[in-house]
């Protein structure tokens, strides 16, 4: 958009601000024009609710529903493609991807639900790029604090792959390059956890278990301590609390691993006397 088009819409935007009695689809039209990307009906609505763009005779704000309505009527305006909602004449040159919720909420166990609390929508590519690299920093981290190699070899080269991953999408320059650096990225990163890449390049097709097998160099093995079995039947017994099951259940072993003064393998053998089939089934 040219810069004398910028300055015409705003102050287009400007009068409109000062006269209530437009249209809602005039308000949806400004928002639109003056976003550099596209929006959903729950964002413009925010937005002009925000700006005071229009009001109902109740002076109560607009929500996403009567946005929507508007957008349906008028088709020669508005077009969608998923959640967003495009101007029709308008041209839209930034490259965006829109995060929905699912990946906000997955966003929200890394970083805590405030950090990226209402971070869906439209992300040009370096906002998605910024999200990725901070993914990848947390995926280090935890390899670092959680990962016990023995390989030191092995452990040089998880830390190399992701450093060139984070790398290479730091170089992209589309977010359709962004999403195929991290996918092909974390793909190799699993494989070489669970024990290396696969060399299946000569083969013809696939039909032996060990065609799939991958820990020639190395084994995973996944070990559980008294203290790590004892997690796992507290949050078992929380998860039967909160669906309202066996709700005793929960104060009863936490009163008994209280008089055993946290000591985790006492608790463990008088958990496995007390509920043999709870411990069979965790």
């Amino acid at each position: 958009m040219d810069q004398l088009t910028q300055q015409i819409n705003k102050s287009l935007s400007a009068m409109f601000l000062n006269n209530n009695q437009i249209h809602l689809y005039k308000a949806i039209q400004i928002v639109l024009q003056e976003s550099h990307v596209p929006l959903t009906t729950a964002e413009i609505a925010a937005e002009i609710n925000k700006r005071g763009i229009y009001k109902k005779r109740g002076k109560e704000p607009i929500n996403s529903k009567q946005v929507a309505a508007r957008i349906n009527n008028r088709k020669d305006l508005f077009f969608r493609e998923g959640r967003n909602i495009f101007l029709a004449n308008k041209k839209y040159e930034q490259d965006v991807i829109y995060m929905d919720m699912p990946f906000e909420g997955f966003l929200k166990t890394l970083f805590g639900a405030q950090s990226f609390h209402g971070s869906t929508g439209p992300k040009t590519v370096s906002e998605w790029k910024a999200i990725i690299q901070k993914v990848l920093e947390f995926v280090e981290k935890s390899l670092l604090f959680t990962i016990e190699v023995v390989d030191k070899e092995h452990q040089k080269q998880l830390y190399q792959h992701i450093d060139r991953l984070k790398e290479s999408i730091s170089q992209a320059t589309s977010n359709k390059k962004v999403c195929e650096e991290a996918i092909l990225g974390l793909f190799k990163l699993v494989f070489n956890l669970i024990g290396g890449i696969p060399d299946n390049y000569r083969r013809k097709k696939l039909n032996h278990p060990s065609h799939w097998q991958i820990n020639k160099y190395r084994q995973v093995l996944y070990i559980q301590d008294y203290e790590h079995k004892t997690n796992l039947i507290f949050r078992d017994a929380r998860n039967q609390a909160n669906n309202n099951q066996k709700t005793d259940y929960l104060t009863q072993i936490q009163h008994k691993f209280y008089n055993l003064n946290g000591d985790h393998q006492k608790f463990m053998l008088w958990f496995i006397q007390a509920y043999p089939d709870d411990f069979e089934r965790i």
